[in-house]
């Protein structure tokens, strides 16, 4: 077997063995053999077969499989995967980013406040291990600052989409605490 190694596919002077025509593109792929560039062209990807939610006994479906009704999106089915949770048959809902990141950019003082209550710096990291810290301090602070309550989490916003940072950032000023749900928690 060849071994396996980093090549560039680029446009050639001459055709490759059965090519009808010289690649137009260029590809840094890692290959045992050449293809031509048009065989390398990205391709859209198969729409997944939903899965049904998975029965409440025991066996009759995948061990690690959990059904989860979400306020936004309905029943989803999560797979276990590691150790974490994805989802199974059910895609994303990716083409609308209001939705999700709603007034993502908001600098209000509630928001100030709650960065401020964080406690991380908000300049520009210099280094990787800066940027690690961060992530570090934000998931810890999260840990001892954040219940789950579905409940409450619909309270947060009566528009129907995921909460923007503004009502995040008012939910903490009134209650000391951030509440999350289960597409938080579970996914």
């Amino acid at each position: 077997m060849p071994k396996k190694r980093a090549r560039t596919v680029a446009p050639m002077i001459r055709r490759l063995p059965g090519m009808k025509e010289a690649p137009i593109h260029t590809y840094h792929v890692w290959t045992e053999t050449m293809l031509p560039a048009r065989e390398l062209a990205p391709r859209p990807m198969p729409t997944p077969t939903p899965m049904p939610l998975p029965a409440p006994t025991p066996g009759a479906t995948h061990p690690e499989m959990i059904g989860m009704v979400t306020k936004h999106e309905g029943a989803i089915t999560y797979l276990r995967h590691w150790n974490f949770w994805v989802r199974v048959g059910t895609p994303a809902q990716t083409d609308k980013p209001d939705y999700y990141f709603h007034n993502y950019e908001d600098n209000s003082p509630a928001v100030q406040a709650l960065v401020a209550a964080l406690g991380v710096p908000t300049a520009w990291p210099r280094t990787q291990e800066e940027i690690w810290g961060r992530i570090a301090a934000v998931w810890n602070w999260l840990g001892a600052h954040v219940r789950v309550d579905g409940d409450a989490y619909s309270g947060i916003t009566s528009a129907d989409r995921w909460p923007s940072i503004g009502e995040f950032a008012a939910y903490y000023a009134a209650h000391g605490e951030l509440v999350w749900s289960a597409c938080f928690t579970k996914a």
